[in-house]
């Protein structure tokens, strides 16, 4: 799998959407992941959540808060990398940074449906499955059929999956898209 920094972000997100979270882990050189800005690095986080490698999560959080600042800097209403950060913040343990990041990435970009999953997986981190929720629901709403597979395979909202009012979000984005099966 070839990977040039251009593409890289754009490329994960592809392989993200199909669940190969383990082979982005197994055949990409993270340290030129984490080198790439942002995006790439928040990708890294969520492999390294998937396989299970926390500490490598927490480095990578670490990474991405650090790029996401020098970012804001430059442009402070940039609503994505403020999601980016959130999560970060989020992982490494600072919830309240965390909460109104996400909120104010909600308050710049309110239609912004990816977005908003973004933030859903922030709230799962932070352990308020119901806003998580919320937010799953308002994305599933809006958005198509890959992004169905995404919710219902992606490591970051794994948490959710269990809760009753999951299940009934995926089946009401199914009926309303005319998708069979899982």
């Amino acid at each position: 799998l070839a990977v040039d920094a251009s593409g890289t972000a754009q490329q994960l997100r592809r392989i993200d959407q199909v669940g190969c979270a383990a082979l982005v882990h197994d055949q990409l050189d993270m340290r030129v992941l984490l080198e790439n800005g942002p995006d790439a690095a928040g990708m890294v986080e969520s492999c390294c959540r998937g396989l299970g490698d926390m500490d490598g999560r927490f480095q990578a959080a670490k990474v991405t808060l650090s790029r996401v600042e020098k970012a804001l800097e430059f442009n402070p209403r940039d609503a994505s990398a403020i999601a980016n950060g959130a999560i970060s913040l989020a992982i490494i343990g600072e919830s309240e940074r965390s909460r109104e990041w996400a909120e104010r990435a909600l308050a710049l970009e309110p239609q912004n449906y990816i977005l908003r999953y973004n933030i859903a997986c922030t709230y799962v981190e932070l352990g308020d499955q119901a806003r998580a929720l919320d937010l799953i629901e308002d994305s599933l709403s809006h958005l198509g059929k890959d992004h169905i597979r995404h919710t219902q395979a992606g490591p970051d909202i794994a948490v959710v999956r269990d809760h009753p009012g999951f299940a009934r979000r995926i089946a009401d984005a199914k009926d309303r898209l005319q998708v069979d099966g899982a």
